[in-house]
């Protein structure tokens, strides 16, 4: 059987991790902070001003001023400074996420969910949540697809080893968890069957020079294995197809839109990772995966370093201004500005990207 590219209403089909349908265009835009603004104020003209829907959105709005002043703030500031005010201005991009998917805030006890106890130096416990109260992280991990197990440990090794944008610094001053490289650069494609155009599947493929610095034999094992098979190796690119073959009705939207959310899923669960660049988004496969996303770690590094930074000024000058000192200063240059158009992009369902205009 032969495919080509999946296309809805002549836009091309691509794998992206939000909430969007599929054959979306890009939201383009330079200043993230101000779209999101105007998004919430749309959707407040919606709803009734009493209403509980309009009050959480309004409460939003004020989370999010305050998370692009710290993060103003921390533009202008020097460590340890900058490390709080970064990691102040990710939880309230967290709380902004969470009313907007009508999490409520400021009816009960709210608590960070992660705790550096004094006796601990590298490794943050995960705080069980209470019946009564709101567990910020917690809740966050449990939304996007990424449940934390209360009571665990994490590492700050394993922090920096999960996180895409900064894996190969981690990696090249000794500190990744792995002997070799995990994060594999790979192309994805979504193609149909033709002439019928009555199935999708996905296809995955990785410069075949990967293979000598990466551990590319787990395609052969896990969940690698039981997702995908075998299809070619050719012009210095190997590649594998989705062993699950949807069927779907290619004028319908709700099959279009049902069979895409199982690809995303499935895609997700292989350990599918991206990073947005002026290019747009580039995706990276996780051969070596964690339990938790990359992006929970992230959460967790920027709380490790804002609580560092403001309790524990002897571990600070251990860690944050010794050997991780450059590793953490990499993750305060590149993340922060990732982690918003993440949440922008699944808080107001499009693909928020930045402008090939954009000059810095």
């Amino acid at each position: 059987m032969e495919y080509e590219l999946a296309k809805r209403n002549y836009h091309s089909v691509k794998y992206f991790p939000f909430p969007v349908e599929p054959g979306s265009s890009f939201m383009l835009t330079s200043n993230p902070w101000n779209f999101l603004n105007t998004w919430i104020n749309n959707e407040i003209r919606k709803f009734k001003r009493s209403s509980k829907k309009s009050k959480r959105l309004v409460k939003s709005l004020y989370f999010l001023e305050l998370a692009e002043n710290f993060q103003l703030a921390s533009e202008k500031s020097k460590m340890p400074t900058r490390g709080t005010l970064l990691y102040y201005s990710t939880l309230n991009l967290i709380k902004v996420f969470l009313l907007n998917s009508g999490v409520d805030l400021e009816v009960s006890m709210e608590h960070h969910g992660l705790v550096l106890q004094s006796n601990e130096k590298r490794r943050l416990r995960i705080q069980a949540s209470a019946a009564d109260s709101v567990n910020i992280i917690s809740k966050f991990c449990e939304l996007i697809g990424s449940p934390l197990t209360a009571g665990e440990y994490v590492d700050i090794d394993e922090m920096i080893s999960e996180m895409p944008e900064i894996h190969e610094m981690t990696y090249n001053i000794g500190k990744l968890k792995t002997t070799k490289r995990k994060f594999l650069p790979v192309s994805i494609n979504i193609k149909t069957n033709i002439p019928r155009r009555s199935q999708l599947i996905y296809e995955i493929s990785y410069e075949k020079k990967n293979s000598n610095i990466m551990r590319c034999e787990k395609f052969r094992t896990g969940i690698l294995n039981r997702k995908l098979e075998f299809l070619s190796d050719e012009k210095g690119f190997i590649t594998y197809r989705s062993k699950r073959k949807l069927n779907y009705t290619n004028t319908s939207d709700s099959s279009w839109k049902n069979n895409y959310k199982k690809i995303q899923d499935e895609i997700s669960e292989l350990g599918v990772s991206v990073i947005l660049t002026r290019q747009g988004y580039r995706y990276y496969l996780n051969l070596q995966p964690n339990k938790y996303k990359p992006i929970s770690h992230y959460v967790f590094l920027m709380y490790y370093i804002g609580c560092v930074a403001r309790y524990r000024p002897t571990l600070y000058n251990d860690i944050l201004s010794g050997e991780y000192q450059a590793v953490f200063n990499e993750t305060m240059e590149t993340c922060p500005k990732q982690f918003l158009y993440y949440i922008s992009s699944i808080i107001t369902n499009k693909i928020c990207a930045v402008p090939m205009s954009k000059l810095i």
